[in-house]
């Protein structure tokens, strides 16, 4: 399994090139669309308890954006940050 990771958000063009024993070779190419994961309001790129505090804050302001709200139930709730806390939001 090959990995690769990206540091900012946005469009990329993928390309996957595979070459067998003999020298046959075939290639692939798709775009895909790079975002952060849910539960991460500070965009550091990773979903930590400081993450948990932010959706706090959006749920007592009664604030709703997509990436706090983690179940995806179209509001923001401490449940919210209880996920991200239990870090359920990547699994």
């Amino acid at each position: 399994m090959i990995t690769h990771s990206y540091a900012t958000e946005g469009y990329y063009v993928v390309s996957l090139t595979v070459t067998d024993d003999k020298g046959a070779a075939g290639q692939v190419s798709r775009m895909i669309s790079v975002t952060a994961p849910r539960g991460d309001l500070n965009h550091d790129g990773v979903v930590t308890s400081a993450d948990a505090a932010i959706v706090l804050e959006m749920a007592a302001r009664g604030e709703w954006s997509q990436g706090a709200d983690v179940d995806g139930d179209d509001v923001v709730t401490s449940l919210d940050a209880l996920m991200v806390i239990g870090d359920g939001v990547n699994q």
